[in-house]
């Protein structure tokens, strides 16, 4: 696994923005923000785009997966010209 440094989102996470997964420690980015009701109290999550393993392909590509904001760690991981390709890509740019 490549080094980088992690940090906790201050504010709003934008469409974008790369994360780490810290249950699964999955990299990936987040493509929009979500008011959730699917946990046991309400909170703040995003839906994220995941990569498979060290690449720069998608593990998903027909839709994002909701995560709970307590979960997501800011890391960069990947140069932000392949995330802008990739979101430009599945239709959120």
């Amino acid at each position: 696994m490549p080094k980088f440094q992690l940090f906790k989102p201050r504010g709003k996470l934008q469409p974008g923005t790369q994360i780490i997964y810290m249950p699964t420690m999955e990299t990936g980015f987040v493509t929009s923000q979500q008011k959730s009701h699917a946990y046991a109290s309400p909170c703040i999550a995003y839906f994220c785009r995941f990569f498979r393993g060290n690449s720069s392909e998608l593990r998903t590509t027909s839709s994002s997966e909701l995560c709970n904001e307590k979960d997501l760690y800011v890391a960069v991981t990947r140069e932000q010209k392949i995330i802008d390709d990739l979101m430009e890509k599945i239709g959120y740019k």
